[in-house]
């Protein structure tokens, strides 16, 4: 959808190019305030703004559930009332939106000092940056019996970050926003020439090959195996609540219905 808007934009700039701003990242910003009627200005205003409030409750929901479900109740709060994980995801929500928040002003900060920050590329980038090492995972479980373990998986998931962060030349990156220089002057760091940097359409492919290939070198226990399998069981036996909370014979004992970032079905 945001690419056809590009294209109807640049269509649109190419026939009244006095109309076009300075920044190529203002275009969209400029017009909509400059060029579209005031009416339908403020219906486009109202769907930016609630496609924002959409993405943003679907992510801190998603979040927040994961964080509970997956973290919190299985370590922290096994056997606790329903009313109590209710309590917790709704303080998780909170905190995430605070994280997203500090994340947002960053993202500011930069765009400050460097003007030729894009916002497409950052995006994009930093969730290869994180989905590689994921994606690497998720093929050593799915296409592997007995190959990866949790410390494994961890130093995989680590050395997969690591790795593409520095292939990236991200580092250099960081360095310079952490010194800038005045605009129009050349940055202070920057790669030898024969560094092989990886743009960020890249990203998610070398970090699933490094977190891949590392995470092969380990032997699945045989506890974990079984416990797979025991799961499995469960997970056939009928209940619908979350694995964290069902009792060891995953045959119904008494425990909490499942929670969903508080909201209750």
């Amino acid at each position: 959808g945001f690419a056809f808007i590009g294209v109807l934009l640049v269509a649109f700039y190419h026939q009244r190019p006095e109309l076009r701003p300075a920044d190529n990242a203002d275009v969209f910003s400029d017009y909509i305030i400059k060029v579209m009627p005031l009416g339908v200005r403020g219906i486009v205003l109202a769907g930016v703004f609630a496609t924002a409030m959409g993405s943003l409750s679907a992510a801190l929901n998603a979040l927040a559930t994961s964080f509970t479900n997956d973290w919190y109740i299985p370590y922290l709060a096994r056997g606790r009332s329903e009313q109590h994980y209710v309590g917790a995801a709704r303080v998780f929500t909170a905190v995430f939106a605070v994280l997203m928040v500090v994340i947002a002003i960053g993202s500011a900060y930069v765009k400050v000092t460097n003007p030729d920050f894009r916002i497409i590329p950052f995006v994009i980038g930093i969730a290869g940056l994180f989905l590689g090492p994921m994606l690497g995972v998720f093929l050593i479980g799915m296409f592997t019996r007995n190959r990866g373990s949790d410390a494994g998986n961890m130093l995989a998931i680590t050395l997969g970050l690591v790795g593409i962060f520095f292939i990236s030349g991200q580092h250099v990156e960081v360095a310079n926003i952490l010194h800038p220089v005045p605009r129009g002057q050349a940055p202070m760091f920057k790669p030898p020439d024969w560094f092989p940097a990886v743009k960020w359409p890249w990203f998610a492919m070398f970090g699933a090959i490094i977190t891949l290939a590392v995470g092969l070198l380990f032997r699945t226990p045989g506890a974990v195996l079984a416990a797979a399998r025991h799961k499995a069981a469960q997970a056939h036996a009928g209940d619908d609540r979350p694995m964290a909370m069902r009792g060891g014979n995953g045959a119904g004992e008494a425990q909490p219905a499942a929670v969903e970032v508080g909201y209750r079905r």
